[in-house]
């Protein structure tokens, strides 16, 4: 029989906590060197309320999916000149599979 799931830690630190708190999450992508900056509220509309450490990103450009995301308290001075990803349309595709089926299965 197998185990059932259990979170890892009770009490655990979720993306709700994270934006009542006031911080931002940075994601860094480890091939390209590139540091963005999410609201922990958009990430919670598209994750639900994970933990933080939980959350998986892809990265657009290169298509890696090794981002380390950790929760950022930014001093005011970096604050002013920081460029925040916010969430702006989600789309869901939506495919169509078609098959081909004789009217007439005679003989």
């Amino acid at each position: 029989m197998p185990e059932p799931y259990w979170p890892k830690r009770k009490g655990s630190y979720t993306l709700a906590d994270s934006a009542r708190n006031g911080a931002y999450l940075r994601a860094e992508c480890r091939y390209c060197k590139i540091v963005h900056f999410y609201a922990p509220t958009d990430l919670k509309e598209l994750c639900g309320n994970a933990q933080v450490d939980e959350v998986k990103l892809r990265r657009e450009k290169c298509g890696d999916n090794n981002i380390t995301l950790t929760e950022y308290h930014p001093p005011i001075a970096e604050l002013q000149s920081m460029t925040i990803r916010r969430l702006d349309k989600v789309y869901f595709q939506r495919r169509v599979v078609w098959r081909d089926e004789p009217v007439w299965k005679g003989r």
